[in-house]
């Protein structure tokens, strides 16, 4: 599957922020435009540490219909249609 990868550094010189040394914030994402989604996000901070977020086990194939079942006892109610004024 194809992804696009890129990668910011951002570094806090020295006494910005009460820092006696540079603070280096680094983000990586690879994202894959067919699925729309970042596939690999990572996040690598002094403030708040290393976040790593991963998607697992993608499949690309339709989804299961029963997914989108309505459940039992619930009714679908169409409101497009209706031609009345909200009132505020």
């Amino acid at each position: 599957m194809d992804t696009h990868g890129y990668r910011e550094t951002l570094t806090i010189n020295e006494g910005v922020m009460g820092n006696d040394k540079p603070m280096v914030t680094v983000r990586e994402f690879w994202y894959s435009p067919q699925l729309g989604i970042n596939l690999l996000s990572i996040v690598d901070s002094p403030q708040s540490g290393k976040q790593v977020f991963t998607a697992k086990d993608v499949s690309i194939s339709e989804p299961d219909l029963s997914f989108f079942a309505i459940p039992a006892g619930y009714k679908v109610v169409d409101h497009r249609n209706e031609n009345s004024t909200p009132t505020n």
